[in-house]
């Protein structure tokens, strides 16, 4: 699995993206540097298009 770390970045992706997934990698993250997971925003919209997810989370 490709490991990459994005800080202050803003991810713009389309197509099928499995969230569960995307959380484990986080949390592995955070695991491995000694940090708690502190997410302050989680917005997930429905629209004809598709759904739209933003997530706001930083390193506690």
């Amino acid at each position: 699995m490709e490991k990459r770390i994005v800080a202050r970045k803003h991810i713009t992706y389309e197509g099928l993206l499995r969230v569960d997934e995307l959380y484990k990698i986080m949390d592995t993250w955070f695991m491995e540097h000694n940090y708690d997971k502190n997410e302050i925003s989680n917005v997930q919209q429905t629209t004809a298009k598709g759904k739209q997810v933003q997530l706001f989370i930083e390193p506690y």
